[in-house]
Protein backbone atom coordinates (compact mmCIF):
# COMPACT_ATOMS: atom_id res chain seq x y z
CA UNK A 1 0.00 0.00 0.00
CA UNK A 2 2.89 2.37 0.83
CA UNK A 3 4.51 1.79 -2.51
CA UNK A 4 1.16 2.39 -4.23
CA UNK A 5 0.83 5.72 -2.40
CA UNK A 6 4.38 6.70 -3.32
CA UNK A 7 3.77 5.76 -6.94
CA UNK A 8 0.52 7.76 -6.94
CA UNK A 9 2.26 10.78 -5.47
CA UNK A 10 5.07 10.65 -8.03
CA UNK A 11 2.50 10.23 -10.82
CA UNK A 12 0.52 13.17 -9.49
CA UNK A 13 3.70 15.26 -9.43
CA UNK A 14 4.55 14.14 -12.95
CA UNK A 15 1.04 15.03 -14.16
CA UNK A 16 1.18 18.45 -12.52
CA UNK A 17 4.62 19.07 -14.05
CA UNK A 18 3.37 17.85 -17.41
CA UNK A 19 0.35 20.18 -17.17
CA UNK A 20 2.61 23.10 -16.31
CA UNK A 21 4.92 22.31 -19.23
CA UNK A 22 1.93 22.16 -21.57
CA UNK A 23 0.61 25.50 -20.25
CA UNK A 24 4.03 27.12 -20.65
CA UNK A 25 4.32 25.83 -24.22
CA UNK A 26 0.85 27.15 -25.06
CA UNK A 27 1.74 30.53 -23.59
CA UNK A 28 4.96 30.62 -25.57
CA UNK A 29 3.10 29.75 -28.77
CA UNK A 30 0.53 32.48 -28.15
CA UNK A 31 3.33 34.98 -27.42
CA UNK A 32 5.06 34.01 -30.66
CA UNK A 33 1.83 34.52 -32.55
CA UNK A 34 1.43 37.95 -30.99
CA UNK A 35 5.03 38.94 -31.72
CA UNK A 36 5.09 37.78 -35.34
CA UNK A 37 2.41 39.66 -37.23
CA UNK A 38 1.16 38.69 -40.62
CA UNK A 39 4.00 39.40 -43.04
CA UNK A 40 1.93 39.91 -46.21
CA UNK A 41 1.09 43.55 -45.50
CA UNK A 42 4.71 44.18 -44.60
CA UNK A 43 5.89 42.58 -47.83
CA UNK A 44 3.43 44.63 -49.86
CA UNK A 45 4.51 47.81 -48.08
CA UNK A 46 8.14 46.95 -48.72
CA UNK A 47 7.44 46.32 -52.41
CA UNK A 48 5.66 49.65 -52.78
CA UNK A 49 8.45 51.36 -50.83
CA UNK A 50 11.12 49.87 -53.08
CA UNK A 51 9.14 50.82 -56.20
CA UNK A 52 8.89 54.43 -54.98
CA UNK A 53 12.58 54.48 -54.13
CA UNK A 54 13.52 53.15 -57.57
CA UNK A 55 11.49 55.92 -59.19
CA UNK A 56 13.13 58.47 -56.90
CA UNK A 57 16.63 57.20 -57.64
CA UNK A 58 15.93 57.28 -61.38
CA UNK A 59 14.78 60.89 -61.09
CA UNK A 60 17.91 61.73 -59.08
CA UNK A 61 20.10 60.05 -61.70
CA UNK A 62 18.48 62.15 -64.43
CA UNK A 63 19.03 65.32 -62.41
CA UNK A 64 22.68 64.43 -61.84
CA UNK A 65 23.17 63.73 -65.54
CA UNK A 66 21.62 67.09 -66.45
CA UNK A 67 23.78 68.83 -63.86
CA UNK A 68 26.87 67.07 -65.21
CA UNK A 69 26.06 68.21 -68.77
CA UNK A 70 25.61 71.79 -67.58
CA UNK A 71 28.90 71.65 -65.69
CA UNK A 72 30.70 70.28 -68.75
CA UNK A 73 29.35 73.16 -70.86
CA UNK A 74 30.45 75.74 -68.30
CA UNK A 75 33.90 74.13 -67.97
CA UNK A 76 34.32 74.23 -71.74
CA UNK A 77 33.43 77.94 -71.71
CA UNK A 78 36.02 78.56 -68.97
CA UNK A 79 38.61 76.62 -70.98
CA UNK A 80 37.93 78.81 -74.02
CA UNK A 81 38.34 81.95 -71.91
CA UNK A 82 41.65 80.70 -70.52
CA UNK A 83 42.87 79.90 -74.03
CA UNK A 84 41.98 83.45 -75.15
CA UNK A 85 43.81 84.95 -72.16
CA UNK A 86 46.81 82.72 -72.84
CA UNK A 87 46.96 83.88 -76.48
CA UNK A 88 46.73 87.48 -75.34
CA UNK A 89 49.53 87.01 -72.80
CA UNK A 90 51.74 85.30 -75.40
CA UNK A 91 51.20 88.22 -77.77
CA UNK A 92 52.05 90.73 -75.03
CA UNK A 93 55.17 88.75 -74.06
CA UNK A 94 56.46 88.76 -77.63
CA UNK A 95 55.55 92.42 -78.07
CA UNK A 96 57.43 93.40 -74.89
CA UNK A 97 60.44 91.29 -75.88
CA UNK A 98 60.64 92.90 -79.29
CA UNK A 99 60.11 96.34 -77.76
CA UNK A 100 62.95 95.89 -75.23
CA UNK A 101 65.22 94.53 -77.94
CA UNK A 102 64.44 97.55 -80.12
CA UNK A 103 65.14 99.96 -77.23
CA UNK A 104 68.44 98.21 -76.41
CA UNK A 105 69.49 98.34 -80.08
CA UNK A 106 68.65 102.05 -80.31
CA UNK A 107 70.53 102.81 -77.06
CA UNK A 108 73.54 100.84 -78.32
CA UNK A 109 73.50 102.77 -81.61
CA UNK A 110 73.34 106.13 -79.79
CA UNK A 111 76.25 105.13 -77.52
CA UNK A 112 78.23 103.85 -80.51
CA UNK A 113 77.59 106.96 -82.58
CA UNK A 114 78.61 109.40 -79.84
Amino acid sequence: MGSFLRDSETRAKEFSLLERVIRVEEELRSLRELRTPDLKPMKNAFKSFTAREIVRFDAMDKRFEALQREMNVSFEAVDKRFEAVEKRLNFMQWFMGIGFTFIVVIMSLFNFLK
